[in-house]
Parts: structure tokens; sequence; C-alpha cells
């Protein structure tokens, strides 16, 4: 009976990749065998709208959520308008609101949240002029 230590080990640091370089004929062979393992790709789209940005979807349904009224939601989607259009117009608004208002008696946490939605309309204004929206 051979004991671990007398017997050949791919346990051994370098041992796996030394058999590789071995069976496959070099260096060059095992480059290969490893490059065709690795993705072409390395990156991973965050925005889950741009999942399916070069896809083409015939009869399937994509669910994002669940609706109290599903057959409401699709027709104030398709009649009225998308959730970025709802809520820009709601932004657009807001926007209106608090260049008029008087904003002396707003506590200097309620002014940020203010200063920071205008942040935000603003990059969004910038977006949208610099994609021709």
């Amino acid at each position: 009976m051979l004991g671990i230590s007398s017997a050949p080990s791919l346990l051994q640091p370098g041992a796996f990749s030394r058999s590789l370089v071995h069976c496959t004929g070099g260096e060059d062979a095992m480059a290969n065998l490893f490059r065709g393992l690795a993705p072409e790709q390395l990156w991973q789209a965050i925005n889950p709208w741009r999942f399916f940005e070069n896809a083409s979807f015939t009869g399937i349904s994509v669910n994002l959520g669940q609706s109290g009224n599903p057959q409401a939601e699709e027709a104030i989607l398709d009649e009225v308008g998308s959730y970025g259009r709802q809520i820009g117009r709601i932004g657009d608004a807001l926007d209106v609101i608090m260049a008029h208002m008087d904003k002396t008696g707003l506590s200097p946490e309620e002014q940020d949240k203010l200063t920071a939605l205008r942040f935000q309309l603003e990059a969004v204004r910038k977006v949208k002029a610099r994609n021709g929206s």
C-alpha cells in the first residue's frame, strides 16, 4: 500500500497545472484550454431595462412585479405613458412648485432634500438633452 507521501499527488502545489501541460502538449495548449473556458465578456449589466436590450420577444410577457390591477396598469402604460414618462412629469411639476414656494420655514434637512431633488432633476435633463429627448 502506498502512503500519501510516496504517491504522486495532484494536491501538491503546481502539480495539477504541470499535469495539464504534460497532457495537452505545452504551455500554448494549456493557455488555449483556459482561454476557451473563460467568458468573452467580463462585465454585467445592472440596469434591468438593459438586460433585454437586444432581445426580441414575441408572445412573451415580462413581469416586473406584482400589481393590484394588472389590466389597469397595462392600460395606463399603453395609453398614458411609461413609468419614466409619468415620473418625469411629476418631477417637472415639482420643479415648478419648488421654484415658487417659500422655503424660509423649512428645516435644513428639508431644504437638503429639495436641493437633492433639484440636482437629480437637472441630471435627468442633461441625460435627456444628450440623448435627444
